[in-house]
């Protein structure tokens, strides 16, 4: 009779088995990870998710035979069992609301927004130096341009920074103000609309734009960070605000975390060789020129170094953030010959149209060596970098007689 009691029926086969596989399945896909999650979080987080998900589940499928196992053989009564699920089922309903709690306070979504700007996406800087027109007795710089501009070695020490020094010492005049007003993830239509809005009246000497990666990137319309196609107004990409809009509760923000170190699927490689984005880089340059020129400013237009070449290294491939992580989707990515090629476009656009409009060109894109003694990843500069940027930077100024630029 016991033995009878303590067997399992043909359909409880079925069911368990059924159960088990589906465990089972899940929990394979933890040794197939996503590449991009595991450059996208941290080795920490990487570790509790996908070793947490192969050693919890292959216990819970055990628990969950062992459990019915000794349920059948009486060791357990069915109120007992009840009360077990009844009782995880409450202590899950209770932890949800935690969970929820701690989840939208460590994403701190307030002091996130602080940062961010309805329309410019970031807060952009602001000069630091009170300049107020007529200002003949300096030479006021304002450097533009995204995080290749913004950005600082680990003394931090930008390029401008080293600039203004440079110019400061060939002149011997402390009246020369180099401004670093560049902000990670701008585009030149950033560029435009914040020259416009917040930097003009301030009627600068000189400006120096260095735009290329970050337009280029909004080619990429499949991308995290895109929604829909392409757009000319660059409507369709999200950019850095990618966070805010796309908020998730507790479990769906889990959920979703999950999934990237499962069943990963190849993605399809794109191989793009042509770039919608070209036409309005073109076009939002050419109106930061306009605008200058209706002043009387003087406009620099530089080239923007990168570490793609035709014969990069395994290690160099790795480096390749941007490819990696941002010209990236859920089923599609681009191969590192798009960044190269799309690279080299666009730099070769920034100087037809610096031929074109007789502005002068700093083409730096030629002088920081394509290694990772340079480079931190596709175009971010290690500190090497930031001496032969200033030296080059400053050079052209100095050779464009730039002391002279305003009025003096």
């Amino acid at each position: 009779m016991s033995n009878s009691k303590s067997s399992f029926s043909i359909v409880e086969i079925l069911i368990l088995a059924v159960l088990v596989l589906g465990l089972g399945y899940y929990w394979l896909g933890f040794f197939s990870p996503d590449p991009f999650a595991e450059k996208k979080f941290n080795t920490m987080y990487i570790m509790a998710i996908s070793w947490g998900g192969k050693i919890l589940l292959p216990l819970l499928i055990a628990g969950i035979v062992f459990l019915y196992w000794r349920f059948k053989q009486g060791k357990v009564s069915a109120d007992a069992l009840a009360l077990m699920i009844g009782s995880l089922i409450f202590g899950i309903l209770i932890l949800l609301p935690l969970g929820n709690f701690f989840h939208h306070r460590s994403s701190d979504i307030q002091s996130k927004l602080r940062k961010y700007h309805p329309y410019l996406q970031i807060n952009p800087p602001l000069p630091k130096v009170d300049i107020t027109a007529p200002h003949n007795d300096k030479l006021y710089i304002m450097c533009l341009g995204g995080s290749t501009t913004q950005y600082k070695d680990s003394n931090k020490r930008g390029w401008p920074n080293r600039v203004q020094e440079i110019l400061r010492n060939h002149y011997g005049d402390d009246n020369i103000v180099v401004e670093n007003l560049g902000m990670q993830w701008y585009s030149t239509l950033h560029t435009m609309i914040n020259y416009q809005v917040n930097l003009r009246h301030r009627k600068p000497d000189v400006i120096i734009v260095m735009h290329a990666i970050n337009d280029l990137l909004h080619n990429a319309d499949f991308s995290y960070f895109s929604n829909g196609k392409f757009r000319e107004d660059y409507g369709h990409f999200y950019g850095p605000v990618n966070r805010l809009i796309k908020r998730e509760t507790f479990i769906g923000s889990m959920s979703s975390k999950i999934s990237f170190f499962r069943n990963h699927q190849d993605r399809q490689i794109i191989e793009a060789r042509q770039f919608p984005g070209l036409e309005p880089f073109n076009r939002n340059l050419n109106t930061i020129i306009d605008i200058a020129e209706k002043d009387s400013t003087r406009i620099f237009l530089m080239t923007q170094p990168f570490l793609f070449r035709d014969d990069y290294t395994p290690e160099e491939a790795e480096a390749f953030y941007m490819i990696n992580m941002e010209a990236i989707g859920e089923d599609k990515k681009w191969d590192v010959e798009s960044g190269l090629f799309g690279m080299r476009m666009y730099d070769d656009t920034v100087r037809k149209i610096a031929m074109d409009r007789g502005i002068p060109l700093i083409d730096l894109e030629p002088q920081v060596p394509k290694t990772l003694e340079y480079f931190d990843d596709d175009v971010h500069y290690a500190d090497p970098a930031f001496d032969k940027v200033a030296n080059y930077v400053a050079s052209e100024l100095i050779r464009n007689n730039v002391r002279d630029m305003n009025g003096n």
